[in-house]
């Protein structure tokens, strides 16, 4: 939320950008590296919500150790856009207003294959598996409480599928935008690359605008859940 909205707003008050060149060349690698990590931890997320409701038992012998030996490898694991960054072009920087701040623009040649194919593998893939395994917790989440007779509490597990499902939302149209980009208006910006990248753009701020609905208050109570 720091590194992307509060420079956003104030490049788009002052119409440029005023935190000097080191912040623009230092933020979309920031950037980069946070939302690789949390897509990989939305997906680690709901895939140990589905085990735990599938393997109670074996739930039970998971240590604080291991998930944090997980939660390294994953953030381990977002280094590599910040790092294929630095290796292909690392000052290919600029100031784009489409989002009023600095982004980086994928204008080597080496991003026109490579660029679509890492999205694939590093978005869209993990979305993919998001989406399947949100519907599996919801599925075996019914079918254990039929076969229980009796009540089950229904918070935690919606807890993480709206998680899952605000975080889709608010990622995926980025996500195909940069699969699209190399194909699609290369000659000439268009509504794609202007009017679509932006709504894209904006649509990613749901992502942090839902944790204040979704996640449980001091009450333990989510101030969403209760209306669904």
């Amino acid at each position: 939320c720091i590194a992307e909205s509060f420079p956003h707003s104030v490049s788009l008050i002052t119409n440029r950008w005023i935190f000097g060149t080191t912040i623009c060349y230092i933020k979309p690698y920031v950037c980069a590296f946070i939302y690789q990590a949390g897509i990989f931890l939305v997906c680690g997320m709901v895939t140990c919500k589905l085990l735990i409701l599938k393997y109670p038992g074996r739930s039970l012998a998971w240590s604080a150790g291991r998930a944090h030996k997980i939660c390294f490898l994953i953030w381990l694991l977002a280094l590599y856009w910040p790092i294929s960054y630095l290796i292909i072009d690392k000052e290919d920087m600029s100031f784009d207003y489409r989002p009023y701040t600095c982004t980086y623009e994928f204008s080597s040649p080496t991003w026109k294959f490579l660029q679509p194919a890492n999205f694939v593998i590093f978005n869209v893939v993990p979305n993919c598996i998001i989406v399947v395994t949100a519907v599996m917790i919801l599925a075996v989440t019914r079918r254990v409480t039929q076969e229980a007779r009796q009540g089950m509490n229904w918070q935690g597990v919606m807890t993480v599928v709206l998680t899952a499902a605000a975080f889709i939302i608010s990622y995926l149209p980025m996500a195909v935008y940069h699969i699209l980009k190399p194909f699609v208006e290369k000659d000439a910006p268009g509504p794609f690359r202007i009017t679509y990248y932006r709504v894209a753009n904006s649509v990613l701020n749901i992502n942090v605008i839902a944790n204040f609905y979704i996640y449980p208050g001091r009450n333990g109570h989510s101030a969403l859940i209760p209306l669904l």
